[in-house]
This record gives structure tokens, sequence and C-alpha cells, in this order.
């Protein structure tokens, strides 16, 4: 019977530690309270950046090719910063140093998180200049795993050129707030 009470004991330390380091790994991304509606940004429509700071594109990628598929929420050092669907870009001024990136399918799972939802990956950014973040992801999520990966210059302006200028809002919660 102790034999049986040590192995439940060990069994429920695991899950905590599993989900402890899970909520680690993460810690790049927001709250999963927090989801975006994504639509079409104005071909005019322009992101200011300071020359103090660096700018981040956020491109993602289908093999459709269209503005259609899953929201893709972004997170920077544990604050959403906005999201795309399909394939479409955003941009986003950073201050420089290192930091820590997060993409993640919106809606998946009670906590927010799964292992082939969530991409992760850290650079070291510098003023003034142009960071290119790829995330692939599957037409149907459900076949396959996100990636978020750093991209040259001429991969980015590629599928830049190949892509709709998203333009995520927060969506409003039923009782006033933001969700």
């Amino acid at each position: 019977m102790i034999g049986v009470a040590l192995s439940c004991f060990h069994i429920a330390a695991a899950q905590d530690s599993s989900q402890s380091l899970m909520r680690k790994a993460t810690s790049a991304c927001g709250p999963a309270e927090i989801r975006f509606a994504v639509s079409a940004a104005p071909s005019s429509f322009v992101v200011p950046v300071s020359h103090d700071q660096a700018k981040v594109y956020f491109i993602g990628h289908t093999l459709k090719g269209s503005f259609s598929g899953p929201v893709i929420r972004l997170g920077i050092d544990g604050r959403w910063v906005g999201a795309v669907k399909g394939s479409s870009y955003i941009v986003i001024p950073v201050m420089p140093g290192t930091h820590h990136f997060c993409a993640q399918v919106q809606g998946r799972g009670a906590d927010g998180y799964f292992g082939s939802d969530v991409a992760l990956n850290v650079f070291t950014l510098h003023s003034g200049e142009s960071h290119y973040l790829a995330i692939d992801s599957p037409d149907d999520v459900s076949l396959g795993v996100l990636t978020l990966d750093a991209l040259n210059a001429d991969e980015a302006k590629l599928l830049i050129a190949l892509s709709r200028q998203a333009l995520p809002h927060e969506k409003e919660m039923k009782n006033g707030g933001k969700r």
C-alpha cells in the first residue's frame, strides 16, 4: 500500500514539475486569456519605428499563401504584441537587447499551450536594424508543428511581397474589457 501511495506521489510530482517547466519555457508568451482578431491592414499603413529601436518583422507563412487559417499570437518577453493569420506579417518596434520570442496558435487547449502549438526563440536585437522571424504553420494546425525561425533579408522580402500586412486587434470581452 505504501508503494502505491509513493507511486501516486511521484506521478503527481512529475506532472507538477512538467507543468512548471512548461510555464518557464513559455514565459516569452503572454497571458492565455488574451485573444486577437486579425484583419488586413490598408496598403498605406506604416508602423513608426524610432532610430534607437530595432524593427522586428513577424512573417506568417502557409502553403496556401492566403490570408486565412488559424490566428497565431506573437509574444515578446511575456507580453503579446500582436498576431498574424495565414500568409501575413506585422512589424513591431523593439528596444535593443536580448529578447525571448513566442508564437502560439490562439485558442488551443484550456491553458493555451501545447508542445506543437508553441514555437519559441531568443535573439539579440540592435538599434536601427531589421530582424525577420518566420512563423511557419501548416494550413491545418492539427497536422503539423509551428516553427519560429530567423530569416535572411532576401527570404524575408520575398515572403513579405507575397503576404498581406496584418492588423491585429485585441478582442473585446463581453463585460467591456479587452480579451
